[in-house]
């Protein structure tokens, strides 16, 4: 869920001054969780999506060994060019909640990761997204301890 009270991901700030604000084409929930089920799936464990607000007896039958929901708290980059170069950095902030059905446990994570400045020569989207792709790269790494990976 994207629980951002502002929607847009970020914003540049060229070397006159002007600022031009970053949104995304696709709704950010879906792009982060797409990106997590694909992170997973390259650990090796095994994903599946369900509607959201689904029911967790549901699982009792079905073997997932988790139910993985949560909010994107924060998602933002900011890049700001200079003379001869552009610096971009980023924040995310995950609240996760796992829960463990056969245990009937739940790990509640918060999860944040921000970046040191980057430094790209020529400012494009693609090194806003490369960067914000890096930090949540580096989010959900944080993740994978809790499922014994």
């Amino acid at each position: 869920e994207d629980a951002r009270t502002e929607k847009e991901i970020g914003k540049w700030t060229g070397i006159l001054g002007r600022t031009d604000i970053i949104e995304t084409a696709k709704p950010v929930e879906e792009t982060v969780t797409m990106a997590a089920v694909e992170y997973m799936k390259k650990a090796g464990l095994e994903i599946s999506l369900s509607e959201k607000r689904v029911n967790l007896e549901d699982f009792k039958t079905i073997p997932p060994h988790f139910v993985i929901s949560g909010k994107v708290e924060d998602l933002k980059a900011e890049a700001i060019s200079y003379f001869g170069y552009t610096q971009v950095k980023t924040k995310i902030r995950l609240n996760i909640n796992i829960r463990d059905i056969s245990q009937g446990k739940t790990i509640i994570s918060n999860i944040e990761s921000i970046s040191e400045p980057k430094t790209v020569i020529f400012f494009n989207p693609r090194a806003f997204e490369k960067t914000l792709n890096e930090a949540l790269s580096d989010a959900l790494e944080r993740i994978l301890p809790k499922f014994g990976h």
